[in-house]
């Protein structure tokens, strides 16, 4: 629950990250049924899972719909083992919705896709929009800390004691635990973290040992989806952490980390805005990223028939998105083209393609 129990050193912490850095999801209490996890995540209508197929490889995370056509998740769902993304689906309420485009934070390469940065965020585009629900309203205030968090995915299960266990993705859970920031770690404040606590060794004379009636963590699978604070979405999942035995694997003592949306509020509107706004057409290369995927589970093969594969996958480059209002009002042959940050080849020549388009676009006007 509370981070003050979480004394280990800031260092141990980020070693232990790079070497297991996906984040885990949804394994939880010995001494409570399965169902009772189910049934809360039934409140969160907003959160669906995520397909992902790659040159030579597939993938599976969730997400969360901010708005009838956009999806909020993270980076490193759609940033997979140095391959293209070729098609991407958001499944709502059993029905497969195809992705058009993506954006993730520039601060994901910049910071060399370092899970401690608070970076790992990326939200995407649906070919149609999703009108039959409701779409979950971003946390905009900075008290989180202290609050109860709900955490909601489609990751793989298990309990306290046993950890998360194989081939168990793919069935929607939510569980709760105290939130609190990245500084109670001595890490960055665009973090939400919360640990995993032991029923059978709290201590009610301390009241940051005892764990929540449905408390929970978050395990493989679980990344990308939604950390709901008040039914708003305060956080995108991230990592795990085996703080007490070394051991990644949502386990009691577990600590689970999250991108901390109010820090990013700007950036999300603004990642928004520039697909709503671009003409990207022909001018785009499907993505392609560097770092470690989800392994795509057997027991979620029939999903595999969701990809469109006339559908590709487009990016756009984030040249600083949390400033979108400054061009709000801006002709787009003025965007400042050097500046655009190039995290990859692909992205330098998207950023290119566009400004290109764009100049063309108003050459064609002026002779009109």
């Amino acid at each position: 629950m509370m981070m003050n129990r979480l004394i280990s050193s800031t260092t141990l912490l980020i070693t232990t990250i790079c070497f297991h850095n996906i984040a885990h999801a949804g394994t939880i209490r010995h001494d409570r049924p399965d169902e009772q996890y189910t049934s809360l995540a039934n409140l969160f209508p907003s959160v669906g899972y995520l397909d992902t197929k790659f040159s030579s490889d597939e993938g599976v995370c969730s997400a969360t719909l901010i708005d009838p056509s956009y999806i909020l998740t993270a980076a490193h769902c759609i940033d997979a083992n140095d391959e293209s993304l070729l098609n991407a689906s958001f499944w709502a309420d059993g029905i497969p919705y195809s992705v058009t485009n993506t954006t993730a934070h520039r601060g994901w390469f910049s910071s060399d896709r370092d899970f401690t940065a608070g970076y790992d965020i990326a939200v995407l585009r649906l070919e149609t929009p999703v009108l039959h629900l409701p779409s979950a309203p971003l946390f905009r205030g900075f008290d989180e800390p202290e609050q109860i968090g709900t955490y909601v995915g489609f990751g793989a299960t298990g309990n306290g004691f046993t950890g998360y266990l194989p081939n168990t993705k793919g069935t929607k859970r939510a569980g709760q635990n105290i939130v609190e920031l990245g500084s109670s770690l001595g890490l960055s404040d665009s973090l939400l973290f919360s640990d995993f606590d032991h029923p059978l060794t709290s201590d009610f004379t301390k009241p940051d040992t005892i764990p929540l009636d449905l408390e929970y963590t978050i395990a493989p699978g679980d990344s990308g989806g939604g950390l709901f604070i008040n039914g708003h979405v305060a956080g995108v999942n991230s990592f795990g952490w085996g703080r007490n035995d070394g051991l990644n694997n949502s386990s009691y003592y577990d600590v689970a980390g999250s991108t901390r949306v109010s820090s990013h509020i700007d950036w999300i509107y603004g990642a928004m805005w520039a697909m709503e706004t671009l003409e990207i057409g022909d001018y785009l290369s499907t993505m392609n990223f560097t770092t470690t995927g989800n392994e795509f589970q057997d027991n979620l093969t029939e999903q595999e028939n969701s990809f469109d594969k006339s559908n590709g996958v487009m990016a756009i480059a984030d040249w600083g998105f949390e400033n979108y209002q400054y061009y709000l009002n801006q002709d787009l042959k003025e965007m400042p083209v050097k500046d655009i940050p190039e995290p990859n080849i692909n992205y330098g020549i998207l950023a290119f393609g566009i400004a290109l388009r764009a100049s063309q676009k108003a050459k064609v006007k002026s002779n009109l």
